[in-house]
């Protein structure tokens, strides 16, 4: 049975780790939409990012998240179609060993992960999941004293 996830706050297992620098490539969408997700569908608005990973993978980001979130390269006008690089940033990890769903804020849609996969809490409440293969190259455990 698959389980509804709505913190990993306090969590056994729950850890930190550091967002890396990813490189990606991003698309504003001229309507809404929705994204095919490694982990589910996820609904967009006119004005999203829509965002490319190196690896096949491709996630909307609210507009207002992606200015906090993703640095443009320079030369390039922010906020427009381009080459952009993940910010670094601590964050809440948890991974998977059993299959969760995850609902989105602003009925953008549900994530399912399994096992393997990792639950990332960006702020209390907000999750997202990684796939456990594309986690290993886009962040970092920090190491506990």
């Amino acid at each position: 049975m698959t389980r509804l996830l709505t913190t990993i706050a306090g969590a056994a297992g729950a850890r930190e780790a550091r967002r890396l620098p990813v490189r990606v490539k991003v698309h504003f969408a001229a309507a809404d939409g929705i994204c095919k997700t490694l982990e589910g569908n996820v609904r967009y608005k006119a004005g999203d990012a829509l965002v490319a990973g190196a690896h096949g993978d491709r996630w909307p980001v609210p507009r207002e998240v992606f200015r906090e979130r993703y640095a443009v390269e320079t030369g390039a006008a922010h906020m427009t179609d381009g080459w952009y690089t993940k910010v670094p940033a601590t964050v809440m990890v948890l991974r998977l060993s059993e299959p969760v769903e995850i609902v989105l804020s602003g009925e953008r849609g549900v994530l399912s992960g399994k096992p393997g996969d990792w639950v990332i809490e960006r702020a209390p409440g907000k999750l997202a999941i990684v796939a456990g293969a594309l986690f290993e190259k886009t962040y970092r455990l920090v190491e506990s004293d």
